[in-house]
């Protein structure tokens, strides 16, 4: 026995709600180690972050949100933070321009 759906146009008319947005509550309030995030901690953003669909590439993009966000220390430790953010972003953009030419895919 064959069955057959009819979609109801009147549905198919109607708007699909947006899904609710959940509000992020801190992970921990107290950080371990030190108070080198400040008040906000970086899981906390990137909990929020959306997802670009490539793994590696948005483990960098965490790793930029961690390295400055912190701040432990001297300017010295500072430089030294933000070029570690800075090498985090070159490779993701080296890992997305090497996925996105048009000689690496095959065939």
């Amino acid at each position: 026995m064959k069955s057959t759906i009819t979609p109801n146009i009147r549905q198919l008319d109607k708007p699909v709600p947006a899904p609710a947005v959940k509000e992020v509550t801190p992970i921990t309030p107290v950080e371990a180690g030190g108070a080198h995030y400040g008040d906000v901690q970086p899981w906390d953003l990137q909990r929020k972050m959306p997802t670009s669909g490539n793994a590696f590439v948005d483990g960098r993009r965490c790793d930029v949100i961690k390295y400055a966000f912190r701040m432990k220390g001297d300017d010295y430790k500072l430089l030294d933070d933000l070029k570690k953010a800075q090498h985090c972003i070159e490779v993701a953009i080296e890992c997305l321009e090497e996925e996105l030419s048009p000689f690496s895919k095959a065939p």
